[in-house]
């Protein structure tokens, strides 16, 4: 059992740096340790994995079983898809780069201006871009100034949950892909 949690940790694993480190390169600047969310992605997968390689081992010679493996890998694989889709969308919408004198950072910004900021933005002669107004309310740890809080925190779950996702379907379906290989033909 062991070897095989590391077995297919490794796959996990090699899968995620076969990308060029794309998806940790796209894990959202959230207010938490950096790589949770890979991790966590890394985990579940392994589970899934071992869940699959169980079913396949136990039913595996039955046809309807590995065609209904088949059927949920590539089931994962469209909504890998779809929601990888959203999901750079999302990134393109909420995230975006704060520069100072020193450094760049990234932030998640909310959707909505507070009331005041709303008002100084519909009038063109005042409009200012986010670097602006994020520099004159004291840089990115108060962007609450400009945008609501309840606009940020859904921008935020909402990139932690399409990051989440993407990579999630994409290591499932692959993962399911790469069990039902390893299992082979069914006998019958």
């Amino acid at each position: 059992m062991i070897k095989l949690i590391k077995e297919t940790w490794g796959e996990v694993s090699f899968l995620i740096a076969l990308s060029g480190s794309f998806w940790i390169m796209l894990e959202p600047p959230l207010d938490v340790p950096q790589f949770v969310l890979s991790g966590f992605v890394g985990a579940i997968s392994v589970a899934a994995a071992l869940g699959v390689h169980s079913v396949l081992k136990n039913y595996g010679n039955h046809k309807p079983v590995l065609l209904i493996i088949i059927i949920i890998a590539f089931v994962f694989l469209l909504a890998a898809t779809i929601t990888f889709g959203i999901h750079i969308v999302d990134r393109s919408h909420f995230i975006r780069s704060y520069t100072t004198k020193n450094e760049t950072v990234k932030l998640v910004i909310g959707s909505e201006y507070k009331s005041k900021i709303e008002a100084m933005q519909q009038n063109e002669k005042s409009f200012k871009s986010h670097n602006d107004l994020l520099a004159a309310s004291g840089g990115p740890e108060r962007r609450e100034l400009i945008w609501t809080r309840e606009s940020i925190l859904a921008a935020e779950k909402r990139l932690a949950i399409g990051y989440v996702l993407s990579l999630l379907f994409t290591l499932f379906s692959t993962m399911f892909f790469v069990e039902i290989l390893r299992f082979g033909k069914p006998q019958n």
